[in-house]
């Protein structure tokens, strides 16, 4: 079964690279100031900095990234200078055609704001910045995601390993996984914040992320409060960054994609290019957190005075779209055993890659390998276990078709094969799941999902298991839909 999952995924993945390159809507600025923004090279203050601007229609905003840029090293004082130099011609270019064009009383229209509701959020956002004297600026906006599964195990979990998603008498069922609203603000070019909320059945706390962050020191920016921890790839991901519905087994059950830590937080990026072009970058987040809620969805107070310690890094090692890397976790964990306290401690590991080759334009290729050992007291059973877990991922997002092909622009096929063991040292107790699925793309904001996963597994581990309820202890197959919303 397994060598059939990795010949499919192998030849769709081929038939995928063949799919014409698609083409994006967004101006050119606006589009290299999102994927500057989206590959961490600008952070959120600077980035709300510029768009806002390009919002305005004011002629300085390609001045103020380049200032930003410059100023952040990610280019080098020469190439400041050019682009200076290019950015004061242009406004000049447009002052004169302003001046000279006719008159009218008409103001100026501001470019479309697109977002949903975007005129009850932009009188919102401009109506804090007045009560703020236009001091603080903040973005107001939300993500959400709803759908419905059948699976043909007899029971339904829309959630895998969380209990109050599982359905032990329903074999479908409708589902709300996200509802979350966010506000994302700065005081200043280099004090900003960001809160959120989460009002989904599946969350187990409203606040999920409530911190300040400073970005006073040149590739250091630091972050307080309540955020998501630095491990891995596909988990730093927003879910709308994720091609499937569910994240991999592996996120899931060993770091957790929704997991949030208090703590403090050291992040930045650097960015550049050989005297040749080929590009280079270097990317990192380093963490120490309470950890009491070691692989919990909720931060909490500390119950020891270890703290946990995790950190990412990730590079460009000269190859246009690719990024490799590796990542952390080590802590200790408070267990009492017959009455007696003690510390145990747990470390987590993984390997990362993610490829958007430059030669099939809209073709995504991603993978991590994750590695952990934690210490048990559940069951009966008191001893160290070892889980591992690996996942592969192919997208392609259609787009440039014409004629009668024209309704496959923005459809994205996608197939993912991956396989976890969650106690090593127990026989037959890996899981296999192949996921075949596509997306489709409405708009920037909003898309439809789809996906059919086959899941082979070994024998049920009784009480001694990471996944809770999960019902991926057993072979079954489960199609799921999702509709997702985001601005």
């Amino acid at each position: 079964m397994r060598f059939i999952y990795t010949a499919i995924l192998a030849l769709s993945l081929t038939v995928l690279a063949a799919v014409p390159a698609f083409a994006d809507g967004q101006s050119f600025n606006g589009t290299l100031l999102d994927i500057l923004h989206s590959k961490g090279v600008i952070d959120d203050a600077s980035y709300i900095q510029v768009k806002d601007a390009q919002a305005r229609g004011d002629m300085g905003a390609n001045q103020m990234l380049a200032d930003i840029l410059f100023n952040k090293g990610v280019i080098d004082e020469a190439s400041y200078k050019m682009l200076s130099a290019k950015a004061a011609d242009e406004k000049a270019a447009l002052s004169t055609a302003m001046n000279t064009a006719p008159q009218s009383t008409a103001v100026a229209p501001k470019p479309a704001d697109d977002r949903p509701m975007a005129e009850v959020l932009a009188a919102a956002e401009d109506g804090f910045a007045r009560l703020t004297g236009d001091k603080v600026k903040m973005k107001i906006g939300s993500w959400m995601q709803f759908g419905w599964l059948s699976d043909d195990l007899g029971n339904s979990t829309y959630f895998p390993g969380v209990a109050n998603g599982a359905s032990a008498t329903s074999a479908n069922q409708f589902y709300a996984r996200y509802a979350r609203l966010y506000f994302n603000g700065k005081l200043d070019d280099k004090i900003g914040f960001r809160v959120m909320f989460d009002a989904a059945p599946t969350s187990s706390t409203v606040f999920r992320d409530a911190f300040v962050y400073f970005d006073h020191i040149p590739y250091a920016k630091v972050t307080l409060g309540q955020y998501l921890t630095p491990f891995g790839d596909e988990v730093w991901r927003a879910p709308m960054d994720v091609p499937t519905i569910n994240y991999s087994m592996a996120s899931t059950f060993i770091q957790v994609p929704t997991s949030r830590s208090l703590g403090v937080m050291l992040s930045g990026k650097y960015a550049g290019k050989t005297e040749s072009g080929r590009p280079y970058s270097v990317g990192y987040g380093l963490s120490a957190i309470n950890g009491a809620v070691a692989a919990g969805t909720t931060a909490g107070t500390d119950d020891n005075d270890y703290k946990d310690v995790m950190g990412r890094v990730y590079v460009n090692p000269f190859v246009e779209g690719l990024s490799v890397g590796g990542s952390f976790y080590t802590g200790q964990t408070r267990h009492v055993l017959a009455g007696l306290e003690s510390n145990r401690a747990h470390q987590r590991w993984a390997t990362e890659f993610d490829y958007a080759p430059s030669f099939a334009k809209g073709l995504t290729l991603r993978g991590e390998y994750m590695w952990q050992k934690r210490f048990f007291t559940n069951g009966g059973m008191n001893r160290y276990a070892d889980a591992k877990g690996w996942y592969a991922t192919g997208a392609y997002r259609i787009s440039g078709l014409e004629g009668s092909a024209k309704f496959l622009n923005d459809l994205e096929p996608v197939i993912r094969y991956e396989e976890f063991d969650e106690d090593t040292t127990i026989p037959d107790n890996e899981r296999d799941k192949a996921t075949l699925g596509f997306n489709y793309y409405f708009n920037k904001y909003t898309r439809l999902m789809v996906n059919y996963e086959m899941v082979e597994a070994g024998r049920k581990l009784n009480n001694f298991t990471l996944q809770g309820s999960d019902n991926s202890n057993f072979d079954h197959n489960t199609l799921t839909t999702a509709v997702q919303v985001w601005f």
